[in-house]
């Protein structure tokens, strides 16, 4: 997918994150070239999480690279599971991890060397169970292998580390 995320550690949403240092971390000649960034939190530590806690530990706080709050990012779902793992934060093997986003849970499975987000939605799965375009929605799921997420880089920030994978 050759998306670039800045991923900040700040597990209990201590950090503030201005959209204009949001920008900066991201901008393209003066950051880190970087699409958004990825703030790992626990849930329970974000207002958007806090409802999430029960099912989720952690929570994606996307940020694009404009600074704007996002729902959530795709490819970024398996970065952030690729960094929790990495961390000893979680264990990918033993199941599907659940993320919290703005746009709900998400849940990352190992399948072989890929990570797999099921992005598909309850309303989506209820249509096709209907039969209505039967398949066009079942299974769809987008992979990224972790065989190209190159490098994990840590910078200071605020005495947190920063990082970025190119997936």
């Amino acid at each position: 997918t050759q998306n670039d995320f800045v991923l900040l550690l700040d597990p209990d949403g201590e950090l503030d994150l201005a959209p204009r240092t949001v920008a900066a971390l991201c901008d393209r000649y003066g950051g880190f070239a970087a699409d958004g960034l990825i703030r790992v939190v626990r849930s329970a530590a974000l207002p958007d999480g806090k409802e999430l806690t029960d099912a989720a530990e952690w929570f994606m706080d996307y940020r694009n690279a404009d600074g704007s709050v996002a729902q959530m990012c795709g490819n970024g779902t398996r970065v952030f599971a690729a960094y929790l793992e990495r961390a000893g934060l979680v264990r990918l093997g033993a199941g599907p991890v659940p993320i919290g986003t703005r746009a709900g849970v998400k849940h990352v499975r190992r399948d072989g060397d890929l990570l797999v987000t099921d992005l598909i939605t309850e309303s989506r799965r209820r249509i096709a169970k209907l039969g209505t375009r039967q398949g066009h929605f079942h299974r769809r799921q987008i992979v990224a292998t972790l065989k190209r997420a190159i490098g994990i880089v840590g910078l200071a920030f605020k005495g947190r580390p920063v990082a970025f994978l190119r997936v």
